[in-house]
């Protein structure tokens, strides 16, 4: 019996040990413009089956516990910055960037001018127009930033020339339809649909950057109480082990 209280003890253990890793990782990015935070879910499960309802799982599998993972959308504070080539999305949807793997998805609006003309990701990921092209600006080494307008709706103008439109998207679900592989980029999943942003309640912002939604008081809050359960299946599991060892000496005799 004490074997097997010590067994169950540091099941749940491992688990807590991954939602660490998450609240860390939300504590790491509470200043990385549009990350959205992690949250790891325990469930107790009444049987040991490893085959998980949703076909998700984080890690190995732990017998008789569930885990999943979702990021939380909810929008970040606006942040002003004046930058013309900072833009946030106010409202549902995501900037659409083409990468190296393919079309990636993010809330990071804080974008630059390559030397070709193309807005880009601070990792090089070129923003794609509503046509699923690169909008290019012309002129670049003559131009001034105060010459690049964005519309609320995401039109792209250059000196009052209309020269394209980003390319806002959302998703049904999107903690359904999205896999977060990165600090700020998402990717979708094979059998989700990419649909277009409602106009009426999804705006671009100029000049702003979306922030964190990391609570950081909230995310400490949880390391603390974390470590504390941690620490107390630690002594559980030293206290079944003395008592074993204690029966090993006795039955020796």
């Amino acid at each position: 019996m004490p074997v097997d209280g010590m067994s169950s003890i540091s099941t749940f253990m491992r688990p807590m040990m991954l939602k660490m890793q998450v609240v860390a990782n939300n504590l790491a990015n509470i200043n990385s413009s549009g990350f959205k935070k992690g949250q790891l879910f325990i469930e107790v499960l009444q049987n040991q089956d490893p085959q998980l309802n949703d076909g998700s799982q984080v890690g190995e599998f732990f017998p008789g516990v569930r885990i999943s993972e979702a990021s939380d959308f909810s929008q970040g504070v606006l942040e002003q910055t004046n930058n013309p080539f900072d833009f946030a999305i106010d409202g549902p949807g995501f900037f659409a960037v083409e990468t190296g793997e393919g079309v990636r998805f993010t809330r990071a609006g804080n974008f630059s001018v390559a030397p070709t003309g193309e807005l880009i990701t601070k990792n090089g990921y070129t923003l794609l127009g509503e046509n699923d092209g690169a909008i290019i600006l012309p002129n670049v080494q003559n131009l001034a930033k105060e010459d690049v307008a964005v519309s609320p709706l995401g039109d792209v103008l250059v000196q009052g020339v209309h020269i394209g439109k980003m390319k806002l998207v959302t998703f049904e679900n999107v903690n359904d339809e999205l896999v977060k592989i990165g600090t700020s980029l998402f990717h979708q999943k094979e059998d989700s649909e990419v649909i277009a942003v409602d106009s009426d309640r999804t705006f671009v912002r100029q000049g702003f950057l979306e922030g964190s939604n990391v609570d950081g008081i909230d995310e400490m809050i949880q390391m603390i109480e974390l470590t504390r359960q941690f620490e107390s299946g630690q002594r559980i599991i030293q206290s079944t082990d003395e008592s074993v060892n204690r029966s090993l000496e006795i039955g020796r005799f």
